[in-house]
C-alpha cells in the first residue's frame, strides 16, 4: 500500500509542479517527530514533513515554503 500511495503522490506532485528540489541540506535549522527545517533565504523557510503515510490519508508529506 505504502508503495501505491509513494508513487499516486509522486505523479501528483509532477503534474502540479510540486516539486522543490533546490534545498541546500547545509541550511538545516531544526526538526520534530515528522519534520526537519531549512533556511530557504532570509525571509523563508522550507519544512520537509517525512512522516509515516496511513491509507486514510491522501497525502503522506508535504514539503511547504513558508514566510518567517
Amino acid at each position: 500500500m505504502l508503495d501505491q500511495e509513494k508513487k499516486r503522490l509522486e505523479v501528483f506532485a509532477s503534474r502540479n509542479g510540486l516539486w522543490i528540489d533546490d534545498i541546500d541540506l547545509s541550511q538545516y535549522i531544526s526538526e520534530g517527530a515528522e519534520q526537519r527545517v531549512f533556511l530557504k533565504d532570509s525571509d523563508h523557510v522550507i519544512k520537509l514533513n517525512d512522516g509515516v503515510c496511513s491509507p486514510e490519508r491522501m497525502f503522506c508529506f508535504s514539503l511547504t515554503q513558508c514566510s518567517i
